[in-house]
């Protein structure tokens, strides 16, 4: 009897200890996909490096790519709202200021 409550006891907390990391990585995939998302018609071959967790209220990122028709590299900082699920993107940072993904 006290093996059986001690195995549902250890699998009730490895549920437990395991609904962080997995919200966390949803998060994480969202704020890729919208980042992403947002940042497409504004950079051409995008790499994104997504902060694995942000602040309290939003997920952070940046979003490196070229401009369309340029070859100069950007940056871009991207803010998602936990709350609405919406993105914001920065006005572009130049490579030799911010680089991403090299």
């Amino acid at each position: 009897m006290a093996l059986g409550l001690a195995l549902i006891a250890t699998g009730a907390c490895s549920g437990v200890l395991t609904a962080p990391a997995k919200a966390g990585a949803d998060l994480a995939k969202d704020v890729e996909a919208k980042c992403l998302e947002a940042a497409a018609s504004k950079v051409t071959m995008p790499r994104i490096v997504v902060d694995p967790h942000g602040s309290d209220h939003y997920g952070l990122a940046v979003v490196g790519g070229k401009r369309p028709g340029e070859s100069g590299g950007i940056s871009l900082i991207c803010v998602y709202d936990r709350a609405s699920r919406t993105v914001e993107l920065g006005g572009p940072i130049a490579n030799d200021k911010l680089l991403v993904g090299q």
